[in-house]
C-alpha cells in the first residue's frame, strides 16, 4: 500500500495482527520485536508511552529507531489487541485522521481530544490511527485485521459514515 504504513506488535503480547499481515505477505513494521519474540507486553517500559522521550529503556530507544523508519508522507495504521471483550474500534488524536479511521469499516471511532499516553503514543507523533481489532488470542482479531487491510487495499482511504 503506497500511502499507508502498517504497524504491529507495539506490545509484544498482541500477536494476531502481526500474524495476519504475515499470512498475506503484507509489509509491516514490527514495532517491538524483542517483546514479540518473548510473548510479553513490554521489555522495560510501554513502547506506546515512549515516543518523544529521551530515556534509556529498550522501548524508549526503540521508539527513536522507529521514528527514523516512518515515512512522513505516509499515514500509520497501528494495530492493537486488548484483553477484554469489546467491539473493534479506531482511535484518532487528530481530527484530520477521522476520514482514515472511518475508511477501516469499523462501527466506532474514538476521537481522543487530549493526547493519549501523556502525549507519548505512536499516533501522537506520527499521522495515523490506532486500531483495536479484538481480544489478544481470539482468531477473530486475525480476521478483522485482514478485513481492514483488504478494505484499504480495495478502496483506499474512502471515508464512510461512522459513529464518533
Amino acid at each position: 500500500m503506497k500511502n499507508i504504513q502498517f504497524v504491529t506488535a507495539v506490545h509484544g503480547n498482541e500477536i494476531m495482527p502481526t500474524l495476519a499481515l504475515a499470512s498475506i505477505g503484507e509489509s509491516q513494521i514490527v514495532a517491538n520485536p524483542r517483546a514479540l519474540a518473548r510473548g510479553v507486553r513490554l521489555i522495560e517500559s510501554d513502547l506506546n508511552c515512549s515516543f518523544g522521550k529521551v530515556g534509556d529503556t529498550y522501548e524508549e530507544k526503540r521508539a527513536r529507531e522507529l521514528d527514523l523508519q516512518f515515512d512522513p508522507k505516509k499515514v500509520v495504521v497501528d494495530f492493537h489487541t486488548f484483553s477484554i471483550e469489546s467491539e473493534p474500534f479506531a482511535i484518532v488524536v487528530d481530527p484530520v485522521m477521522i476520514p482514515l479511521a472511518s475508511s477501516l469499516g469499523l462501527n466506532h471511532v474514538v476521537h481522543m481530544k487530549h493526547n493519549i499516553k501523556g502525549g507519548h503514543a505512536l499516533i501522537d507523533h506520527h499521522r495515523g490511527v490506532s486500531v483495536e481489532v479484538g481480544q489478544h488470542a481470539n482468531p477473530k482479531s486475525f480476521e478483522i485485521t485482514l478485513q481492514i487491510v483488504g478494505r484499504l487495499t480495495k478502496y483506499g482511504i474512502r471515508p464512510v459514515k461512522t459513529r464518533i
